[in-house]
């Protein structure tokens, strides 16, 4: 049973800790924090693209059950219209003075293609970086031909589908970069010329002969086939899925911050951690990029707003991600998130841990 924080209790538990309590273990704190959720009262809108409509709705969901004082207007994006909490892609947001942006889960970006006798498509990054910047003029292209040495690659022509999305296209060149032995050519955004747009998107990319990126949870939920990578480091090629996106996420390091834009870095060196239940991890997707959940300064229910986004950083809330194709917060990544979204907040401190 959730048990929701009440102002009179930190107002009777502080006082009592005094100067001389010791400070508390962070795997402790975070046990004591999974047992109280902070809710705070009011009204909230939250602005989520279309993209992340169900992972979203759940989470308000299951926030408002555990806060019913705290209601939630879900809207989809309109620039013209300022929200209180946004969830996006990028960390900035339409008519929003930007206080706080954290993590609340992960996605990539997939290479999309669609060739009806083509089942499988594997790309060094020489060949991915031509094929997204439309230097690859057909599938029999013989830089394709190398990389796929028993697949029949017909000559019909490929018709590029341009990134539309800024975060997927920064993903796919960061990792380029770290692929590539030679100096990788930076793939051009779209996004000013063609926003992107989840229907048009999905019709575009299934036509047949096409190439493109997308969010990889887009093209998971839409089954759409999606390309496998060389990374140099490993003998075979990374496939993309929840399971290496997952593997990605977990190279992400947050750099220690006074402030509240909480922006988490990939690191290429740091191990991959294996998922729950499993003893080795998948392969690293390494174009990975947060889904960011983002606080407007000017938010009237400022406490409830922040407890949302804590709420979203709940270790029971992260276990749940994955079943929306995206990844979870890794661990050590999430108990600085916590502890840094509990500052302000009305949390007891004086939680018993059962035995």
């Amino acid at each position: 049973m959730r048990l929701r924080s009440l102002g009179v209790l930190v107002a009777v538990a502080i006082p009592l800790l005094g100067a001389c309590t010791p400070p508390v273990p962070p795997e402790v704190q975070s046990f004591r924090d999974e047992l109280n959720v902070p809710c705070g009262t009011g009204s909230l809108t939250i602005s989520r693209p279309e993209l992340y409509t169900d992972f979203v709705d759940n989470l308000v969901s299951n926030f408002t059950t555990a806060c019913p004082d705290v209601s939630v207007n879900v809207v989809d994006p309109d620039p013209t219209q300022a929200v209180d909490i946004a969830i996006t892609d990028q960390a900035t947001a339409s008519g929003c003075d930007v206080k706080i942006d954290t993590p609340i889960a992960y996605d990539g970006t997939a290479i999309v293609f669609s060739q009806s006798s083509i089942s499988e498509l594997d790309l060094s990054a020489g060949s991915l970086s031509a094929l997204l910047r439309n230097e690859v003029a057909k599938w029999s292209d013989a830089r394709l031909t190398k990389d796929n040495p028993e697949g029949e690659f017909p000559s019909d022509p490929i018709t590029l589908v341009p990134s539309a999305l800024p975060a997927a296209t920064t993903a796919i060149n960061d990792w380029g970069k770290s692929l590539d032995q030679s100096p990788w050519t930076e793939v051009p955004d779209h996004a000013d010329a063609m926003p992107w747009n989840t229907n048009d998107a999905l019709t575009d990319l299934s036509n047949d002969n096409v190439v493109g990126i997308a969010p990889l949870s887009f093209a998971l939920n839409n089954s759409l086939s999606v390309a496998a990578v060389k990374d140099p480091q490993f003998d075979t090629y990374t496939y993309a899925d929840v399971d290496s996106l997952t593997a990605g996420a977990s190279q992400e390091s947050l750099a220690d911050d006074s402030s509240f834009i909480l922006s988490p870095v990939w690191d290429a060196s740091k191990s991959p951690v294996p998922p729950a239940g499993s003893d080795t991890a998948s392969q690293p997707w390494g174009a990975v990029y947060a889904v960011h959940g983002l606080m407007c300064a000017n938010t009237a229910s400022a406490e409830a707003a922040q407890s949302f986004l804590r709420y979203g950083v709940r270790a029971d809330e992260q276990q749940s991600v994955s079943s929306y194709s995206l990844a979870p917060i890794p661990e050590d990544v999430r108990l600085k998130l916590a502890s840094k979204l509990n500052q302000g907040l009305h949390i007891p401190t004086d939680v018993p841990i059962p035995n």
